[in-house]
This record gives structure tokens, sequence and C-alpha cells, in this order.
């Protein structure tokens, strides 16, 4: 996952993603984005700002990014802590500002990698659904990776 994300070195072979190299979508179209366990949440921004980030950094205009930032942040259900820091979310909430994060960015793959393993039972199954409906409505293609239940 971490070499079709771009994020390593392949020791033999060849990755492509949408036919180019994933380097190369990042460099030039940024149509990929990365869910890590750890939320990598930036403790001085609110949830609104840690959302704003991937397109803050895009330079998108302040309006443009903002009516997106709230259209994610409502399709994650977090619309009422907006204004909240990362120290007042719970490890469910963390999560889906994580997740908002990258949808906004609108990528054609989102890679997630153990996004849910940190979380007890009954938050991980909510965003196992959660994350379903946001598929079906974003059109996104989602690679995820989570561990075995062993036996």
């Amino acid at each position: 996952m971490r070499m079709a994300a771009g994020l390593g070195e392949t020791t033999n072979g060849t990755i492509t993603v949408f036919g180019q190299e994933p380097k190369d979508i990042i460099e030039k179209t940024n149509d990929m984005a990365f869910v890590f366990q750890d939320t990598n949440l930036l403790p001085w921004r609110t949830v609104l700002d840690n959302v704003m980030l991937p397109l803050e950094l895009r330079g998108i205009n302040k309006r443009k990014r903002k009516d997106e930032e709230l259209r994610v942040i409502d399709m994650v259900g977090l619309k009422d802590y907006l204004k909240s820091y990362p120290r007042q979310l719970s490890g469910g909430m963390k999560m889906r500002v994580s997740i908002a994060r990258a949808l906004a960015a609108k990528p054609k793959l989102l890679f997630m990698d153990e996004p849910f393993a940190a979380l007890d039972e009954i938050t991980r199954q909510a965003l196992q659904m959660k994350l379903l409906q946001i598929w079906e409505k974003e059109n996104t293609t989602i690679l995820f990776v989570t561990p075995m239940k062993q036996k």
C-alpha cells in the first residue's frame, strides 16, 4: 500500500495507479489521499482548520475551501465541533476529522491504513458504516487495510 501511495520504493517490478507511477500522480495531480492509523492532527488547529490544511497548502482561496470543508465535516457528522481542538475530541471523532481532511481534497483514490485499529468495537462499526455511506456518496476508490482477527 505504501508503494502504491508513492510513499515507498519498489524493489522489483512496477506499480501504476491510473496508468501512472504513484510519485507522478502526487507531483502532478494529487489525486490520492492517505488516512493513517494515527490521525496526525495538528493540536493547535481546530477541527475546521485541520480539515482545511490540504486545500490551504494547494493555495485554494479561503471562501472556496471553507465551503468544501464544511461539506466534508458535515458528511462525517462533526458540524457541531468546528471550533474544537483535537484534545477535546474522542478517538473516533479524531478519526472522522482525519477522514474529512483526506476527503476535502476530493481524491480519486483514498488509502486507509488500519484507520480503526485503535478504536473500540462499537466506534469501529459505526465508522465503518459511515465510511460506506461516504464511499457511496463521493464515488471515491478506497483501498482499506485492516488487521485480520485471530481465531
